[in-house]
């Protein structure tokens, strides 16, 4: 089952951020990920949701993310994207393929 990581993130320090961004491309690719939606613009539709720099990434599964996630070179850059932007992040099962 693919497995998603979603993100609404507000960016307080674009440097900091930057340096996380350029490298989790590679990281994210290296394992099988892909980011569905990074950016762009976005506006609410219903209710009071406030964004900010939205993201959804898709894994093959949760042991890739996993595997992804606890790797020394993402361990290595959760600081840069800490230190440059505040917010929330989930990981979310997808749907199963005979649902």
């Amino acid at each position: 089952m693919k497995i998603y990581v979603i993100g609404n993130l507000e960016i307080t320090d674009m440097d900091q951020f930057m340096i996380y961004s350029k490298r989790v491309r590679e990281i994210v690719r290296d394992f099988g990920g892909r980011f569905l939606v990074r950016g762009g613009n976005n506006y609410a539709i219903e209710g009071n949701w406030e964004t900010h720099r939205l993201i959804v990434i898709e894994f093959p599964d949760r042991p890739t993310y996993d595997a992804m996630f606890n790797s020394e070179a993402y361990q290595s850059i959760i600081p840069y994207r800490q230190a440059g932007s505040r917010g929330s992040l989930v990981v979310v099962d997808g749907v199963a393929d005979d649902a």
